[in-house]
């Protein structure tokens, strides 16, 4: 005869191991909070990285602009001053130039000094980097001629063979210096203060043998009037609309009244240097063209 014994299972072991929903819940909460917390350092270093990135690139400029100078008489790519700092394009017919050649940098890239297009372009740029408004030197082929030039544009002003000023066209369609004061209001206080535009210490250069500190190229940063070019709604009266694309001008944009972080200069001696948004100055300005404001 057989005996069988009650054995006592105990719950515990009965019990199916694994999260609970409150468990699961505080766990998806810490990855929250912990994402909050490392987004903003994240975005930041993203920021500095990108600057480095487009000190890199005016630094291969000045390069490429110092192996040109070798190559050609000791000058610099030249540049059509009627055109605006960041366009690459003769777009008058004066001279002996003609409509759809190239000036400035894309010069360097045309002769394969420097080929690479990337270089061009600043990773924290604005409607200047947008194949929906402007043709880029991605489609600019090698072979002179084949392709126009004109309207073409970069996120990077070149001021080589520029005057620090005030620009305006004459009935003729030159350009001509029309002031070295002027008055510019601060797009960020609204004040209206009388700038003086000849800076001694950090004018623009005009050849490699100018003074090491003058300036030969920056990030685009511009102002119209008295207000920023931002990338907001259409009814901000700043924003610039191209092909239905709302876009900052201006490099390096993040504030919230689209003004710029500040930008990095590149110097005739190869050198950058990034300047803060505080320090920024108006060297340059278009007053026919609702007045745009050039700051360095």
């Amino acid at each position: 005869m057989k005996c069988y014994r009650r054995v006592q299972i105990s719950n515990n072991k009965l019990r199916i191991s694994g999260f609970t929903v409150v468990e699961l819940l505080t766990v998806i909460a810490v990855i929250v909070i912990l994402i909050a917390l490392l987004l903003p350092a994240l975005r930041q270093a993203r920021l500095l990285a990108n600057r480095v990135v487009c000190a890199s690139n005016l630094r291969s400029i000045g390069l490429a602009n110092r192996i040109y100078s070798i190559q050609y008489d000791g000058s610099y790519p030249p540049v059509d001053i009627g055109v605006w700092p960041m366009d690459v394009g003769w777009n008058i017919n004066r001279n002996h130039y003609v409509i759809g050649n190239a000036s400035g940098p894309a010069i360097l890239y045309n002769t394969g000094i420097l080929p690479n297009p990337a270089v061009y372009y600043c990773p924290e740029s604005g409607i200047f980097d947008n194949p929906a408004y402007v043709n880029t030197l991605y489609g600019i082929p090698i072979t002179p001629g084949s392709q126009s030039y004109e309207y073409a544009a970069i996120s990077y002003c070149y001021y080589v063979g520029r005057g620090e000023g005030a620009f305006d066209f004459d009935g003729n369609g030159w350009v001509k210096l029309i002031a070295t004061t002027g008055y510019v209001t601060n797009p960020t206080t609204q004040a209206v203060y009388n700038n003086n535009y000849l800076d001694p210490l950090h004018p623009f250069a005009q050849s490699p043998i100018s003074n090491p500190a003058t300036i030969v190229a920056s990030d685009v940063m511009v102002s119209q009037g008295s207000s920023w070019f931002f990338n907001a709604s259409l009814s901000n009266g700043g924003a610039h609309v191209a092909n239905g694309v709302i876009a900052p001008w201006s490099n390096h944009v993040t504030s919230a009244i689209g003004a710029p972080d500040g930008g990095n200069d590149l110097y005739n001696d190869c050198s950058v240097s990034w300047v803060g948004f505080p320090f920024l100055q108006c060297r340059y300005t278009y007053p026919a063209s609702n007045q745009l404001n050039f700051w360095q």
